[in-house]
């Protein structure tokens, strides 16, 4: 199966062997088919792991939130464009800096590595020489084995956006009017004229 140096066959070779030189032969030839057969399946593995890699980059980076993750030596080991725009940073040449040569501020989130106690939808402002944020904010803690933040992933969007949202959505709750009813019952009108003092008054 495996071209030895006068390029035969190892198996012709075990072949024409006898006795102990036989069992050796073969022993390789068993011992190198084992190492092909394992180094293809591990190679199909970091296949399958490169692809959910790439799908999972994929999702990250077409999300309309900036996802960034934080190490607790303060180096950014991740930023997704969304992140990148919004913080004016490229996550190309960021990553694998320490935030502090990025920014001119400190990571709101760094106090977490310490009290290991995360938050959701916090609304920060910041604003520096630099920079101007307004942004709805939440960072979750990674915790290791010995029951450190070993990482802290952080997620955020800009205010202006989530006003919009809103308004976007409180604009189709008032979307209808009572002149929008359509009926001229007494029923009708009498149930139009107490709706019309509950939405003043309630």
């Amino acid at each position: 199966l495996l071209p030895t140096r006068s390029s035969e066959p190892l198996l012709l070779v075990v072949s024409g062997a006898q006795g102990t030189e036989a069992r050796v032969l073969e022993g390789l030839c068993r011992m190198g088919c084992g190492f092909v057969a394992r180094t293809i399946d591990l190679l199909d593995q970091a296949k399958a792991l490169w692809q959910v890699a790439r799908e999972q980059e994929a999702i990250i980076d077409h999300i309309s939130d900036g996802l960034l993750v934080l190490d607790r030596s303060g180096i950014l080991r991740y930023l997704n464009a969304p992140g990148g725009r919004i913080l004016q940073l490229d996550p190309a040449t960021s990553v694998g800096r320490p935030f502090h040569e990025l920014l001119d501020f400190d990571p709101i989130i760094a106090p977490i590595f310490a009290t290991r106690q995360g938050y959701i939808d916090r609304e920060l402002h910041i604003r520096t020489r630099n920079v101007a944020l307004h942004l709805m904010d939440t960072a979750v803690p990674i915790i290791g084995e010995d029951g450190t933040v070993v990482s802290i992933v952080n997620t955020f969007r800009e205010m202006a956006r989530v006003k919009r949202l809103s308004n976007r959505l409180a604009g189709d709750r008032a979307r209808y009017r009572f002149s929008d009813i359509i009926g001229h019952s007494r029923a009708i009108k009498d149930a139009m004229a107490r709706g019309e003092k509950v939405a003043v008054w309630g």
